[in-house]
């Protein structure tokens, strides 16, 4: 099961993302809905073992990352091609996050391996330094 609470999100990550959320699905009027926040470390091996992540440490451990769907007329949007994960990753990058759908930031989301379009994390701070050194 996955967890989708706000509340466990660390701070200031929480209060940015809340900000973020506001602007997406209320002035923006795009409907998105939270996918994952925390996920337990005993969850990450199969994720990188069915190709789903390639690191076995993930932000979203120490609640500085969220994973969002988008939905069309109610239904959910696996890919882009709606343009509406463009447009939430580009207005996540103005509040600082880094999404998943650009991880070098150099806005070229055409790249090979940029494909994570559902995931926003804290630009703020590694996973080295979440983990006091282990960046995998």
């Amino acid at each position: 099961m996955r967890i989708t609470d706000v509340n466990l999100l660390a701070e200031p990550f929480k209060a940015n993302f809340v900000r973020f959320w506001t602007v997406l699905t209320v002035d923006l009027k795009i409907d998105a809905r939270i996918g994952e926040t925390i996920r337990p470390r005993a969850d990450q091996p199969a994720l990188v073992a069915a190709g789903l992540s390639k690191s076995t440490v993930s932000k979203h451990e120490f609640g500085r990352a969220v994973d969002l769907d988008i939905f069309l007329n109610g239904v959910w949007q696996p890919d882009d091609k709606s343009g509406l994960y463009l447009r939430m990753g580009f207005l996540a990058m103005a509040f600082g996050f880094r999404w998943g759908g650009n991880w070098d930031r150099d806005r070229n989301i055409a790249e090979k391996g940029e494909f994570d379009f559902r995931h926003i994390e804290d630009a703020s701070v590694s996973i080295a330094q979440l983990t006091g050194g282990l960046d995998t």
